[in-house]
């Protein structure tokens, strides 16, 4: 996977859709531009998901923070989510969940689901750290 600015064309154009979206719902909304992802929070609040992108695949895999025990079938079928296998790490447990983003159409089913789901996660990540 690369950053932003070494993604896909279409991958780059979908993270693009997404941040658009998710600011509509939330104004002020950063994207930084990391080494290997782009991290979306609303400042001064914690990420609350990270869009990877391919330099070869036209779509964006998106990990975004949840509850670990949020069973899938609470979540719209709109949107195809799944669960990691594997947890090697507290990042893991907080981002126990990622969906595949490939169609631009789907970027504010996608932002509905991170503002339903994760981004509630990230405010109440802050409160108990400070």
């Amino acid at each position: 996977m690369g950053g932003h600015t070494l993604g896909h064309e279409h991958g780059r154009q979908l993270c693009d859709a997404l941040l658009t979206e998710l600011s509509s719902l939330h104004p002020g909304l950063v994207r930084d531009e990391l080494t290997v992802s782009c991290g979306i929070h609303h400042p001064p609040n914690n990420r609350f998901a990270y869009v990877y992108h391919s330099r070869k695949k036209p779509d964006v895999q998106i990990y975004f923070r949840s509850d670990p025990e949020l069973p899938l079938n609470t979540l719209p079928e709109s949107v195809p989510v799944e669960r990691r296998e594997k947890f090697n790490g507290n990042w893991s447990h907080e981002f126990s969940f990622f969906l595949r983003l490939s169609d631009v159409h789907k970027a504010r089913d996608v932002a509905l689901l991170l503002s339903a789901v994760s981004f509630p996660w990230a405010i109440r990540k802050k409160a108990k750290v400070t």
